[in-house]
C-alpha cells in the first residue's frame, strides 16, 4: 500500500497507526504487512519495522521517529513534573498531581503541566503558588484557569473557602425507617 506520511508522522494500516521517521513527513511511503510485522519503505529502503497491532484507533510509536522537540517533551515523566512543582510549593505540586491523574496517559498532561510550571517564570513562583492555592478549592485544575487567575490577579485575594460540612441529621426528631409501615 502506498501513502503519504501525514503531519503526525503516523500512517494508518487497518485502522491502527504506525510511526514513520519524521524526515519522511509528507513524503510517499510504501507499507507492507505480514501476519506479525508491518514494514515502512521509502525509495525501496526499509525505514521502519513494527510488530503488527490489531487494536483499532491506537498508535504504535518508536521514540526515534519523533521530531526532536516532541521527543524532548515525551521524556518528561510524571515524576519529573512533580519534582519541578515541589520547589514552587505544596499547592502547585498538588495541582500538577491532579492534572497528571486526570489523564489516561500521563504524556497527555505534559503540555498542560509544562504550561503551568512555565507560569512561574512569567509571574513568579510565589504568585503561581498563590494562584494554585486559590484555584484548588474553586475547582480550577487547568493551565487556562490558572492563567486567568494570574491575569485577573485573583491570586492576591484570599482563597475561596469551601462550604461548611452539612450537619448529620441524627437526632430524636428525625423519623427512622421503622416509622413507615
Amino acid at each position: 500500500m502506498r501513502c503519504s506520511a501525514p503531519v503526525d508522522y503516523h500512517v494508518e494500516f487497518e485502522k491502527h497507526f504506525y510511526s514513520v521517521p519524521y524526515p519522511l513527513l509528507h513524503k510517499e511511503v510504501d507499507v507492507r504487512a505480514t501476519e506479525h510485522t508491518l514494514e515502512i519503505f521509502s525509495r525501496q529502503r526499509r525505514q521502519a519495522v513494527h510488530p503488527r497491532a490489531a487494536t483499532p484507533g491506537r498508535f504504535t510509536t518508536q521514540a526515534e521517529h519523533m521530531p526532536p522537540a516532541q521527543r524532548a517533551v515525551s521524556e518528561w515523566s510524571p515524576e519529573r513534573f512533580q519534582r519541578g512543582a515541589e520547589p514552587v510549593g505544596p499547592h502547585t505540586a498538588e495541582l500538577i498531581g491532579a492534572v497528571l491523574a486526570s489523564r489516561v496517559h500521563p504524556q497527555q498532561a505534559s503540555r498542560s503541566s509544562l504550561g503551568i510550571l512555565g507560569l512561574a517564570k512569567r509571574y513568579t513562583a510565589a504568585r503561581l503558588e498563590a494562584a494554585c492555592r486559590y484555584a484548588w478549592p474553586a475547582g480550577v485544575h487547568s493551565y487556562k484557569g490558572l492563567h486567568h487567575i494570574l491575569e485577573a490577579q485573583r491570586d492576591r485575594t484570599p482563597p475561596v473557602e469551601p462550604p461548611p460540612p452539612r450537619l448529620a441529621l441524627d437526632h430524636a426528631q428525625v423519623r427512622g425507617p421503622t416509622y413507615y409501615p
